[in-house]
């Protein structure tokens, strides 16, 4: 029976410590991978090397969102290379930059595509106020003051005859409706009769215009745009009911989409690939 010597023993707890500390391989891109062999098995452990001990992360691995055009060309201007790409995804309203984008040409070389840019597009809130009650029926009271508070959003008739026509529609909340005349000119000619306890006197009106034009921005940033919007109206019991109705608002968001679209792919002199990427 050979005797176990110190010496032995010591080669022993080498052998295992050898066996079971990390060691590092390079694999096929030249990168150090550490591993350990626990249990004749081999098990790749890079968390031992990029985690945030580490002196850097190995690449970029972020997603930048950024909120309007400006932003989404300045930061681009300061990461990308001759291989960044840019993707406008009109169904969703939002334009994702891979600035990490495989490389093209002969080579072809793939790479992690991790490093993201994402511009989201933010309602304005004139947009917000003018959809979020398109085809609203709405009291004469409430029109009215809809109109005061939104007139300098419209452009077509001016703001003041907006003004004017609210005034007018306030003042005859306690009237009678009897009949409604679409006269020349694009307007509208509501006829009243005006009750007291002793007298009822006849034949007046308001006029207000059957149709109307906006000027407003559809995203936060954006450019102002000319927006129609239809006046609609209602005699129920002798009151007067009001809504409008905007004229195609899903393609003054796609114009509005393109517009930023278009702003982004001239400040950066590129080509905006439409579509999107998983």
């Amino acid at each position: 029976m050979n005797e176990i010597t110190d010496e032995t023993i010591q080669s022993l707890i080498e052998v295992g410590r050898l066996a079971a500390a990390p060691t590092e391989v390079k694999n096929a891109g030249a990168v150090s991978v550490p591993y350990i062999v626990v249990g004749g098995k081999v098990t790749q452990l890079p968390e031992l090397q990029f985690n945030e001990h580490a002196a850097a992360p190995e690449r970029i691995k972020q997603t930048v969102t950024v909120f309007d055009p400006e932003s989404f060309a300045a930061y681009y201007t300061l990461f990308n290379d001759e291989n960044s790409r840019v993707f406008a995804d009109e169904t969703a309203l939002k334009v994702l930059a891979v600035l990490d984008y495989h490389a093209a040409g002969d080579g072809n070389s793939p790479r992690w595509g991790q490093h993201r840019l994402l511009l989201t597009l933010r309602q304005s809130e004139e947009w917000k106020t003018w959809n979020g009650s398109n085809n609203r029926q709405l009291t004469q009271q409430q029109f009215a003051e809809f109109l005061e508070q939104n007139s300098t959003d419209i452009v077509t008739p001016n703001p003041a005859s907006i003004r004017e026509i609210a005034e007018d529609l306030e003042a005859t909340v306690d009237v009678e409706f009897a009949a409604a005349q679409r006269m020349a000119g694009g307007k509208v000619n509501f006829k009243y009769t005006e009750t007291t306890k002793t007298t009822v006197s006849g034949g007046k009106a308001v006029t207000v215009p059957d149709q109307f034009t906006l000027s407003i921005p559809v995203f936060i940033g954006g450019l102002p745009l000319q927006v129609g919007a239809f006046l609609r109206y209602r005699i129920k019991e002798q009151k007067l009911v009001f809504f409008y109705t905007l004229l195609r608002p899903e393609e003054i968001v796609r114009t509005a989409f393109d517009q930023a679209r278009t702003q982004i792919a001239d400040n950066l002199s590129i080509t905006i690939i439409n579509g999107s990427v998983g």
